[in-house]
């Protein structure tokens, strides 16, 4: 029936849907606002910027701005109520307008909204069914969005684990692919179970490994088993970074930055085959 008013009622407690990110209890106040839409605006209020509503009050005591609350999603995100967000965009100014409201610090959070609109024809109630479908389908479309970005996020560092894992596997084929490659001169025999410190110049760069033709045993530590870690002086070693450990990200810079003919000190441990790991010290020699 053209030119009938109906009064269309959209009651929306924040606390029901996820959880209500508004003022705190101590202190609230509560309260009704009655009057006309005006406008929309944007308020801040501590971090968070609010969709407010203005109502310029039936009791003639000026117009009050009402905002629409936040809400925790399921993932423990804080993202704006949107059934009520979109309740105030759907209003037009001069609309009839009655919000229950809790405020704090001089804020006032809507808690429950009605309005009275001017309803056109039969169909207003099924426009108004499709509107409310739609603006639920655009929430669900940037939720996917949401969603597909993280999936993205996850899939990234999933690939980075196959990737160190790849790396971990073929460094595990060192002591005999790369040596034959580069007639490294294989590991003395006086060298295995050393630890310590040597330094030498890198004549070859691989994938997380690198060939150091050794010119100086620098230091042997208490823990060392090798025999004769002199042995390793004029020798071609293969030198490999370790999978892990808390200075792996500065061995890998250190690493990344290394051009063949670069002088090092390095300090490798012996463990098995004909490689040596770096343990803790990487560094360009002085």
């Amino acid at each position: 029936m053209n030119g009938v008013m109906r009064r269309a009622a959209l009651v929306v407690m924040a606390v029901v849907l996820v959880g209500f990110v508004g003022p705190a209890a101590r202190g609230q106040t509560r309260g009704e606002v009655r009057g006309e839409f005006v406008r929309l605006v944007e308020k801040q209020v501590g971090d968070r910027e609010f969709l407010g509503v203005v109502v310029d009050r039936f009791e003639g005591a000026g117009q009050a701005t009402l905002l629409v609350p936040m809400r925790r999603t399921e993932s423990g995100r804080v993202v704006r109520n949107e059934d009520l967000a979109a309740w105030a965009r759907r209003l037009r100014p001069g609309t009839k307008v009655e919000i229950a409201y809790v405020g704090d610090g001089g804020a006032m959070f809507i808690k429950r909204a009605e309005s009275a609109q001017h309803r056109e024809g039969r169909g207003d109630d099924l426009e108004a069914v499709v509107r409310r479908l739609q603006e639920r389908l655009q929430t669900m479309e940037k939720q996917i969005v949401e969603l597909r970005e993280e999936n993205r996020h996850l899939r990234r560092r999933l690939e980075e684990k196959q990737t160190d894992a790849k790396t971990s596997s073929q460094r595990s084929a060192l002591d005999e692919e790369v040596v034959t490659q580069e007639r490294a001169s294989g590991l003395p025999d006086g060298m295995r179970g050393f630890r310590g410190m040597v330094r030498g110049t890198v004549v070859r760069k691989g994938d997380g490994e690198f060939l150091l033709k050794v010119q100086k045993v620098l230091k042997v530590w208490k823990a060392n088993k090798a025999e004769n870690p002199q042995s390793a002086v004029g020798k071609i070693l293969a030198i490999v970074l370790p999978r892990e450990g808390r200075l792996l990200e500065q061995q890998r810079k250190t690493f990344r930055e290394l051009k063949v003919g670069d002088q090092v000190v390095v300090e490798p441990f012996h463990y098995k085959g004909n490689a040596l790991t770096v343990v803790e010290e990487l560094r360009k020699a002085d």
